[in-house]
């Protein structure tokens, strides 16, 4: 019989062996619109859907900002979307034929950790799912580097990733 530790350590491993291809353009293409969305002044959201491998990689085909559907509230501390959004968002997805491949969102400050209302509420409970958290508005240059890369562990757990973790993870193409 598994025990914790042993489905953790399969975890890991199928973790380090995952790849996430995400297109340059649409790399540039969330700083960018983060940026402008939250106009340095606001947290913004967004989601990089696309389409799952093998189940250790996954293809990034599109970037969609949450803070364009209607009824969201965004704040220096916090963004929040409407249930009557997401629905709309989860059918665009389903019609396209796309899954969610990673949740992104913004910081007002370089710290790129989650919160508690971040670890709380993730565009899907998902075990693997990242959540990219870019810091100060995405007023910097893009760079992985400076971003924050969590996994989503199951139970309300996250496990952020260290800079080589993350360019294992996130390849871009």
């Amino acid at each position: 019989m598994f025990n914790g530790f042993w489905i953790r350590s399969i975890m890991s491993s199928v973790q380090a062996r995952r790849t996430i291809c995400v297109p340059r353009a649409v790399w540039a293409c969330t700083w960018s619109g983060l940026r402008s969305r939250g106009a340095g002044a606001k947290e913004s959201a967004a989601v990089w859907a696309g389409r799952r491998g093998d189940g250790l990689e996954e293809e990034v085909e599109a970037v969609y900002f949450l803070d364009d559907y209607a009824g969201g509230e965004q704040r220096r501390g916090y963004h929040r979307v409407p249930v009557e959004a997401l629905t709309e968002f989860f059918a665009a997805l389903q019609q396209k034929k796309q899954v969610i491949v990673a949740d992104i969102h913004t910081h007002p400050t370089d710290w790129v950790g989650l919160s508690a209302l971040d670890e709380e509420n993730p565009i899907e409970f998902r075990v693997g799912l990242p959540a990219l958290v870019l810091p100060c508005f995405a007023l910097p240059r893009p760079s992985l580097s400076i971003s924050g890369v969590h996994i989503y562990m199951g139970n309300g757990r996250w496990r952020m990733l260290r800079d080589a973790q993350k360019e294992r993870l996130i390849v871009f193409t």
